[in-house]
């Protein structure tokens, strides 16, 4: 049987990301958690941890974990990869033992059940490396460069939790900002506004406008300079744009801002910092 690394993202308390470790360890040989709570809560989660096979990794908080995405496959042993929100459960363990051990496929796309509406979306949770390149965004499709399968739900599915129903959307920027649609759309119809005045240099709210008139209509009169961020952040990715495939500009970051104010308003700050740079 294949080896197959676990990977959890997560910023929910250390109870709840070690649960979800404990349902990966039903199957997988190891479980990869990136954790970015709090850098206090992250020593704390380490110095707690007493399972070998569970290996932490802090990260800075952005709101959402799709930026780290390339950084935690890179920290994985295994070519084969069970990827889990803390909210999560596989609704069979020894049904996804036996997808990667066919071989089959090297992406696959199950159902996730999702509570409390119990309707279905399809996620991207189990793959090897390299079949899934993801570029930063919220919630975003990644693009697929292997095999793909779509695996009958009644074979297999995700269990999805209530979870924090989104709360952080709206704990990070002040609520004139439109929060409440997905960032995947954003930084491919995003805009930037140039000086709230609260956000040093820019104020990218990264969230799309509720309609996309009111883009158009700020699009026309966006500053240069924004534009310019725009179409870099479409051609490279957030990931790339960052630097966030390179483990030295993670630590550098991460050393320089472990300690300070995170979320949403560092991603946009560290944005504004990348244009600067010659």
């Amino acid at each position: 049987m294949p080896k197959i690394s676990g990977l959890i993202f997560s910023a929910d308390p250390i109870k709840e990301t070690l649960a979800t470790a404990k349902h990966l360890l039903e199957f997988t040989d190891e479980v990869v958690v990136i954790y970015s709570r709090s850098y206090r809560d992250y020593k704390k989660f380490k110095a707690q941890n007493k399972d070998r096979r569970i290996r932490i990794f802090y990260t800075l908080r952005f709101g959402y974990p799709e930026p780290f995405r390339t950084y935690g496959i890179s920290l994985c042993k295994y070519r084969n990869i069970a990827l889990l929100d803390v909210d999560e459960r596989f609704s069979s363990t020894e049904a996804v033992k036996r997808l990667f051990d066919s071989e089959k496929s090297e992406v696959y796309v199950l159902h996730r059940k999702e509570s409390p509406s119990g309707s279905y979306t399809r996620q991207y949770r189990l793959f090897t490396k390299g079949a899934i390149v993801w570029r930063g965004y919220l919630h975003e499709t990644p693009k697929i460069t292997g095999k793909r399968t779509i695996v009958p739900k009644e074979l297999l599915y995700i269990i999805h939790g209530e979870g924090n129903k989104g709360r952080w959307h709206y704990n990070e920027l002040d609520k004139s900002f439109p929060v409440d649609r997905p960032i995947r759309m954003a930084l491919r119809e995003a805009y930037v506004m140039h000086g709230s005045g609260k956000l040093p240099l820019l104020s990218v709210p990264l969230l799309t406008l509720q309609k996309y008139s009111e883009y158009k209509k700020m699009n026309s009169d966006m500053p240069a300079k924004s534009k310019q961020i725009i179409r870099k952040l479409r051609e490279q990715g957030l990931i790339r744009y960052l630097g966030l495939d390179d483990p030295k500009n993670i630590k550098a970051i991460t050393d320089r801002y472990k300690d300070k104010k995170q979320g949403i308003y560092l991603l946009i700050k560290l944005i504004g910092k990348q244009q600067t740079k010659p």
